[in-house]
């Protein structure tokens, strides 16, 4: 998808080196979560979650060594590695995993405490959606003169035409 990237960024004359960074990266997002639920019900949440990991990682030891690059920010592999390492979203990820691993060894059905936690990440994971949404969209700053560019990106060929 860099490689797309750079062709496309050629080819439609787009001056920004950026263009091709967000070609290379895909997010699932909270709200691509919430569509595969809804779809294939929460039992078959894993299969997208092993896949997203890669998502998670390919950024941070592929896209943002460019992007350093582009903003002329060498840095060394040490530099690099303690960035990932400090990061709360990749604690997050590696914490869940280690969380659900444990959960398969440790019985955790009727512990007050676990059903405690699990009812706040319940609530409070039920109004992420929602907020992330009110958060994007405050923080939206549209310029109408990117519209035409952006629709060739988000819409069929055949609606552009």
């Amino acid at each position: 998808m860099i490689g797309l990237g750079r062709v496309l960024s050629n080819f439609l004359k787009i001056p920004s080196p950026y263009f091709i960074i967000l070609m290379g990266g895909f997010e699932t997002g909270m709200l691509g979560y919430s569509i595969f639920i809804s779809l294939y019900g929460i039992e078959e949440l894993y299969k997208i979650a092993v896949c997203d990991l890669g998502v998670a990682f390919f950024p941070w030891f592929f896209l943002m060594p460019i992007l350093m690059k582009i903003n002329e920010e060498e840095r060394g592999f040490k530099q690099h590695l303690r960035l990932f390492a400090t990061n709360p979203v990749i604690d997050g990820i590696i914490l869940g995993i280690v969380l659900s691993v444990i959960r398969g060894f440790v019985p955790v059905t009727g512990n007050r405490h676990y059903e405690a936690v699990r009812l706040l990440l319940t609530t409070v994971g039920s109004m992420k959606v929602p907020l992330m949404c009110i958060i994007i969209g405050y923080g939206l700053r549209i310029q109408f003169s990117t519209i035409a560019l952006l629709t060739m990106f988000v819409l069929p060929p055949s609606f552009v035409e």
